[in-house]
């Protein structure tokens, strides 16, 4: 003890007022000068909260930990290994001179059955007193009771973004949108889907390491809804796969990022774009994991063509012959080939297939879709219909 009068709880008045964060702050320093060592906090999954100054001694996990924001894999795995998270109280842990750790005790920080953190005291050199454990449970309780606050004022800071993000992706935002941000004269806005959905939730992690209302995140269906103000289609691209990749499943994710809306009335069109661009990463996964509108080319009104007609089949009709006959396997991808490639010779050497065979599949080609190769109009309709039928959601090619 550092010879001040020690409060059971933790001295010091806490206000409801603070911001986020601050409260929680202001117990760690307060526990510190009572006890007159560092304190730390980290989260269930053992990222830094909180660190008081760090008098005395200092060993190389905590520095790691205050310096890289978060424990290394290796010290995790030591101390999961030792049961931090099941612990029902504080738990002393003795030193690991492999890992460059001490020894230190850790207080489970729950809100009920919740596991909300941990609370860390370095137990060398002088080995702390239960009395100074009590009186760290203590402020380990008002900690708990902070964060559950902090939570609650979170999820209702998140309901109404993401009623806000509806809004304005439906054309109907409120007179005076809260964020001054929406008035840049540049707001991306991207659409993540996830195979099977629930990318809004995915979306929580990119917004915890994005500045306050830099990014306003929403859904639509299954799809997450990020909007971006102040930065154009390529900045929020980037953003996108340097901050919110890393937290998606490795190569699940396909993300549609729209041109750049040039304000609020826009948005809804801006969507659209984005949720069109993200099918095209869907239905031609060669287009990458994050695919610009913009760069979609010819596309582009193809994939509202497909958007307009709300399900209805808008491929050919020679074309869905040729789909579902039983050569399909074969004859879809030469003619795909031929289309692309304008002449015989060029097909045939792409395919790898003698001229004879390819003359023989362009014959069979003509008599399933009653098309003739050689005049322009038909070749035209097949071509659309060949794109069409590449852009069209998984659930309507077959």
């Amino acid at each position: 003890m550092t010879g001040k009068a020690a409060t059971p709880i933790g001295g010091g008045p806490v206000s409801a007022a603070d911001r986020p964060g601050e409260a929680v702050q202001r117990l760690v320093d307060l526990l510190h000068e009572e006890l007159g060592r560092g304190v730390g906090l980290d989260d269930p999954e053992l990222a830094a909260i909180a660190y008081s100054p760090q008098p005395g001694v200092v060993d190389e996990v905590r520095r790691e930990s205050i310096v890289r924001r978060r424990t290394s894999p290796a010290v995790a795995a030591w101390l999961q290994e030792r049961g931090i998270g099941a612990s029902p109280g504080p738990l002393r842990l003795p030193p690991s001179p492999d890992l460059g750790m001490r020894a230190r005790v850790c207080l489970p920080v729950r809100g009920g059955e919740e596991l909300l953190g941990f609370l860390w005291l370095l137990d060398e050199p002088r080995r702390l007193t239960e009395t100074e454990i009590e009186l760290a449970g203590g402020y380990a309780a008002r900690i708990a009771a902070e964060l559950q606050r902090e939570r609650a004022l979170e999820r209702q800071e998140r309901e109404g973004e993401s009623t806000l993000v509806a809004a304005l992706i439906e054309g109907e935002p409120p007179a005076h949108p809260p964020y001054e941000l929406l008035a840049a004269e540049e707001i991306a806005v991207a659409v993540v889907r996830l195979p099977g959905g629930g990318a809004g939730s995915s979306l929580e992690a990119f917004r915890r390491v994005s500045a306050p209302h830099q990014a306003l995140i929403g859904s639509d269906g299954g799809d997450g809804v990020a909007i971006l103000p102040g930065r154009s289609e390529g900045a929020a691209a980037e953003l996108l796969r340097s901050r919110l990749l890393p937290h998606l499943p490795p190569g699940a994710a396909r993300i549609g990022v729209a041109a750049s809306a040039a304000g609020v009335a826009e948005l809804p069109e801006a969507h659209r774009e984005a949720r069109l661009a993200a099918d095209a990463a869907v239905a031609s996964p060669s287009l990458g994991t994050i695919v610009l509108w913009s760069s979609l080319g010819a596309d582009r009104t193809l994939l509202k063509m497909i958007d307009a007609g709300g399900g209805e089949p808008i491929v050919p009709d020679a074309l869905l012959r040729l789909r579902d006959s039983d050569s399909a396997r074969t004859l879809l991808p030469t003619l795909e080939t031929y289309l692309t490639a304008g002449d015989a010779t060029s097909t045939a050497a792409a395919l790898s297939i003698h001229r004879s065979t390819l003359y023989l599949r362009l014959r069979r080609i003509e008599e399933i879709t009653g098309m003739d190769l050689r005049q322009g109009d038909d070749q035209l309709d097949l071509r659309l219909g060949m794109r069409l039928l590449r852009l069209l959601p998984p659930e309507q090619r077959a």
